[in-house]
């Protein structure tokens, strides 16, 4: 590969703005990468600094998709003691129901609760488990 501005010269890198070869004489190290000399040198250093805001940025992203997994799985055991509760509320709903002279509404009352228990259970397993 020949410089691209001295066609008479090999080139020793590539240019990380505009990814044309350089030589010696034109090319500018700037730590993480080589640039045009005068001519792509802030654009460069802008592409190492985005690059360097990305890392942080994913760790810190990472950081947050973790904390966000535990409160998951803690909403989800939260879920599944919501069932518990709405298994007793449905029980209780349906005895009262069949104690005091079989009175359907307390009792589909008591079913609807023990069906959300169920519901709960189930979507609160899964979150736990998928977090």
């Amino acid at each position: 590969m020949k410089c691209f501005y001295h066609q008479e010269r090999d080139a020793v890198a590539v240019c990380k703005n505009c990814n044309k070869g350089v030589c010696a004489e034109c090319a500018s190290d700037l730590g993480h990468g080589i640039a045009c000399k005068g001519r792509c040198e802030s654009k460069v250093q802008e592409l190492n600094e985005l690059i360097e805001c990305n890392k942080v940025l994913s760790k810190q992203s990472q950081e947050m998709i973790a904390k966000n997994k535990t409160l998951c799985r803690k909403s989800g055991y939260t879920l599944v003691g919501g069932a518990a509760i709405s298994a007793l509320v449905g029980a209780v709903f349906i005895w009262f129901g069949w104690y005091y002279n079989e009175n359907p509404f307390i009792i589909t009352l008591g079913g609807i609760f023990l069906l959300a228990a169920v519901l709960e259970y189930i979507g609160g397993k899964g979150i736990a488990k998928h977090g």
